[in-house]
């Protein structure tokens, strides 16, 4: 139960934010995502992709990637996958 409420209010407030926002001035780089990734934990717990934050740091042939697939998302206003804004706890 407690991790349905976390997933409807990240993806309530990630809508919010993108309704505040215009589509025009939001550009994700894939220096951003590196930006963003670097500063995550190394052996924390792996989402459904079974992948750690230390191998996503080190794959930065696939930040370009990652950015572009979340401006598809923002700008095509796609519903969000669960995995990009569920957060789990131990």
């Amino acid at each position: 139960m407690i991790e349905k409420v976390h997933q409807e209010d990240g993806q309530t407030a990630m809508e919010q934010h993108i309704e505040q926002s215009s589509e025009d001035r939001i550009q994700i780089t894939k220096e951003m995502v590196f930006e963003r990734v670097k500063k995550k934990q190394n052996c924390s717990l792996a989402g459904e992709d079974k992948i750690t934050n230390y191998w996503i740091k080190r794959m930065n042939v696939f930040h370009q990637d990652i950015a572009t697939a979340l401006n598809v998302i923002i700008k095509s206003r796609l519903e969000t996958p669960s995995w990009l804004h569920r957060g789990e706890v131990l």
